[in-house]
């Protein structure tokens, strides 16, 4: 219990996806990486989701790479955690790491897909050293 009387949030279950494959996109279409399904315990139950990757772009000019989080497949609801990153000219390395809490109010499995895309002309890879990428999904209880 907290100073003020309230109680801390508790976790009541934790989902893990990982993979050390290395992945290519060389599309601006999202690409699924990555998914993983929890079913929650309430309604009122919220999902913490956290992700990440680390992302090397090979292109041009304003080439980027971008990873984000749907509810469903890649077909489904995009939940707006996009997270990327660029290479202006040259080469580039870098971590695609974020955090979402959704609110599913369901009490049925939901799947999550953390997927990538890559601008036009671009080549964005996963892994290319065999470093492991991420979807964790975790129920905070009401």
């Amino acid at each position: 219990q907290k100073l003020d009387g309230t109680t801390f949030p508790m976790i009541g279950q934790v989902v893990e996806a990982s993979s050390s494959t290395n992945f290519t996109n060389s599309s601006t279409t999202m690409a699924e990486l990555l998914n993983a399904s929890i079913t929650p315990s309430s309604t009122s139950s919220k999902i913490l989701i956290h992700f990440h990757t680390n992302c090397q772009v090979v292109a041009g000019s304003n080439a980027y790479g971008r990873a984000t989080v749907f509810r469903g497949t890649i077909s489904g609801t995009d939940l707006g955690a996009l997270i990327g990153g660029s290479a202006a000219g040259s080469n580039a390395n870098f971590p695609l790491t974020g955090t979402y809490l959704d609110s599913p109010s369901t009490t049925s499995a939901q799947q999550y897909t953390l997927a990538m895309n890559t601008a036009s002309g671009a080549t964005s890879s996963v892994t290319t050293d065999s470093t492991t990428y991420r979807l964790i999904l975790m129920e905070v209880l009401a």
